[in-house]
């Protein structure tokens, strides 16, 4: 009897610790995206990370290695460190690839030439004049 009290125990223990421990990371994602949000950016992907910059001797902090989109449209991939009472910091914060808009096509209606720069009016390959929902070039 007293061994099963004592199995009991330990596993109702162990499934504390693991309750707590995703607790804990569903809070850490949320103050993570709000926080990426709060600047007009996006949070793509966050994962957990045993270990990261500046690990050694941060007992209470955890660390996620995420990937999140900026104001501007870029994408980053960092490593966040952050605890249950702490901010979040940013580290290794790497752009990994810009967002550019691309410029309107101004293209001939009949044929497809492309007119970006054309002033005379007219489409050089096929000749035709350009209409008026073309706009100005």
């Amino acid at each position: 009897m007293d061994l099963l009290i004592v199995i009991v125990a330990v596993l109702g223990g162990v499934t504390l610790l693991i309750g707590a421990r995703l607790l804990e990371g569903m809070f850490d994602k949320y103050r993570i995206k709000r926080y990426i949000e709060a600047r007009g950016g996006k949070l793509i992907r966050a994962r957990w990370s045993s270990f990261g910059p500046g690990w050694l001797g941060n007992r209470n902090q955890r660390f996620y290695r995420i990937v999140y989109r900026d104001a501007d449209g870029k994408d980053h991939r960092a490593t966040c460190k952050t605890s249950l009472f702490s901010g979040v910091y940013f580290t290794g914060d790497t752009v990994l690839k810009y967002r550019f808009v691309e410029t309107p096509k101004f293209e001939c209606i009949s044929c497809g030439y492309n007119l970006t720069g054309n002033v005379s009016g007219y489409c050089p390959e096929c000749g035709n004049p350009l209409h008026e929902d073309q706009g100005d070039l």
